[in-house]
């Protein structure tokens, strides 16, 4: 108990605290399993374990940010915990019972698979989540089954628990649209949907790489240097064009996975075209901040601005490429039960739908343009910047005669 750290410090203090609270969590999760399954005794008693787990992991995190040096960074993590803490308490009066978000729930994804909730998962974030099992992929070691392919499954809620089906549906419709752009990179995401209700979504959960090795945006954003691998800068800018397609502006460090095929892919799409119609949306820049916090791009793009970070330019022809060989109703269908959600179903009279979709798809339309203005004014500034420095000019090769960037796909002059 306390005892142990009497006269000790309060980061002593909350260890003990938060040890204490793991170990009622534990003991609350294996009384629960313990009893008949189905029974609603078990189901009260899981309700139970879960209320103890939430206490354990506020505890967690509050003494993550106790032990962090003082710095942008942790007073970054001090803003987080205070405004998550405001949102739990809306969940309090607004979330409502989820048939999903009980441990032993099952659902089956549209391949056939059935999942199991095997219980809350905790990864930041502000919205409900837990895991789920696919019983039927067991994770062999040594010829041992050490698990299963899992699921993370998010309530279909907004922040402060009031109900947001667009939110799973866009989830799905944007994880069809990284795969087609961003290759064997994407997460495979599912909306679940009930007798016409939109329950939440299911998102693969993938293994990523811990430790020294692990490539952190997000204590990069706090300190950029020019230190990121080339080959993932390239994987960042691959992305990037994936949250402009999707006018979403809520992509930061901690939304990147390092993978442990040693590549990089982004999560969360949930605010994608929450911001279609702000002004600031419509042209690629360095300065628009809608959220809370920066996006990773902001960053990496003012430090390059500003001669402080490399990066090929070039890379985004890749994905610029694919976006252009989509139809029109290819890529708008990617959207649609999102669209039919928000809009209702498509139609000469639905003229708010239609101008929705006829602003998705100018994005896409206009992609390669907007690419060629936003580059160009970069390399107009980091041209400058390092000029001031007294350092090189190394941005020649992405440009023409006029200054103008240019991809690699195109001959002659670009037209004015």
């Amino acid at each position: 108990g306390l005892k142990e750290v009497e006269g000790g410090t309060p980061i002593q203090e909350m260890e003990v605290r938060h040890r204490a609270q793991v170990e009622r969590a534990r003991l609350a999760g294996e009384y629960a399993r313990s009893l008949p399954l189905g029974s609603v005794q078990r189901k009260k008693a899981m309700a139970v374990k879960e209320k103890q787990e939430l206490k354990a992991n506020k505890l967690r995190r509050k003494l993550k940010v106790a032990r962090m040096p003082e710095g942008e960074e942790k007073k970054r993590e001090e803003a987080t915990l205070t405004r998550h803490g405001h949102y739990d308490r809306l969940k309090k009066i607004f979330r409502k019972d989820n048939p999903l978000s009980h441990e032993d729930a099952t659902w089956t994804l549209p391949a056939g698979q059935t999942l199991v909730n095997v219980g809350r998962a905790f990864f930041g974030g502000t919205k409900p989540m837990y895991i789920f099992e696919d019983r039927s992929s067991p994770i062999l070691r040594d010829g041992q089954v050490v698990g299963y392919k899992q699921y993370l499954f998010k309530e279909a809620t907004n922040c402060i628990g009031m109900y947001k089906p667009e939110g799973a549906l866009v989830t799905e419709a944007a994880a069809a649209l990284q795969d087609k752009i961003c290759g064997p990179y994407s997460i495979p995401a599912y909306a679940a949907v009930k007798d016409g209700k939109v329950l939440g979504s299911f998102q693969e959960k993938i293994e990523t790489i811990g430790g020294e090795q692990q490539v952190d945006l997000f204590s990069w954003q706090t300190d950029p240097q020019d230190n990121i691998p080339a080959d993932m800068k390239k994987e960042i800018l691959r992305e990037h064009t994936l949250d402009w397609l999707l006018c979403n502006f809520d992509t930061k460090g901690e939304n990147f996975l390092h993978r442990t095929d040693n590549h990089l892919c982004s999560f969360d799409k949930e605010a994608s075209f929450s911001k279609l119609k702000d002004g600031g949306a419509q042209h690629m820049s360095t300065e628009y901040k809608p959220h809370a916090n920066d996006t990773l791009y902001n960053t990496l793009f003012t430090q390059f601005a500003q001669g402080n970070v490399t990066l090929d330019l070039s890379a985004s022809l890749e994905q610029v490429t694919k976006v252009e060989r989509m139809e029109r109703e290819e890529y708008l269908g990617l959207f649609s039960k999102m669209l039919d959600q928000k809009y209702g179903p498509a139609g000469p009279d639905n003229t708010a739908r239609m101008e929705v979709e006829e602003a998705m798809w100018q994005r896409k339309d206009n992609l390669r343009e907007e690419y060629r203005s936003f580059y160009t004014d970069l390399i107009r500034r980091r041209r400058e910047a390092l000029g001031k420095a007294g350092k090189a000019d190394d941005c020649g090769g992405f440009v023409d005669a006029r200054g103008t960037f240019r991809f690699a796909d195109e001959q002659g002059e670009p037209v004015a």
